[in-house]
This record gives C-alpha cells, structure tokens and sequence, in this order.
C-alpha cells in the first residue's frame, strides 16, 4: 500500500561526476521510491542546473511552481 498522505521532499540526491550517465541515478531513484514506497516526491532543482532539470524531467516530475528570490 503506498503512503501518499504527506508528500515527501528530497532535499539532495547526488551521483559522483565518474558514475553519472550510467543510469546509476535512475536506478537509486527507482529503489528509493520502492524503499519509501511513496508515489509523490516533492524536489527543488536550480535553475542553473540544467542537467538536473533534464534528469527529472526524464523521470517524469513536473514543474509546479517557480521558486524567486531578491536580494
């Protein structure tokens, strides 16, 4: 039974620069959602990040909203 009461926030998910582009980052996200089995995951991504970006997306999550800040 999965737990989607409360969604969960990833606050960093980090692959080392040698092992990225071998799917080791999908396959640790994959695991995880099995592990917490959850179905809703809330994530930030810096704009800057665009392999982030691309990462996630890849994964299926979308944009919700858009974080802004001045200073």
């Amino acid at each position: 039974m999965k737990n989607s009461s409360i969604p969960l926030y990833l606050r960093q998910f980090y692959i080392d620069r040698p092992y990225r582009r071998m799917h080791y980052g999908e396959q640790a996200f994959h695991e995880l959602l099995k592990y917490l089995d959850v179905d809703t995951i809330d994530i930030e991504v810096l704009t800057w990040n665009e392999r982030g970006m691309s990462f996630w997306k890849k994964l299926n999550f979308k944009e919700r909203s858009v974080y802004m800040r001045y200073n």
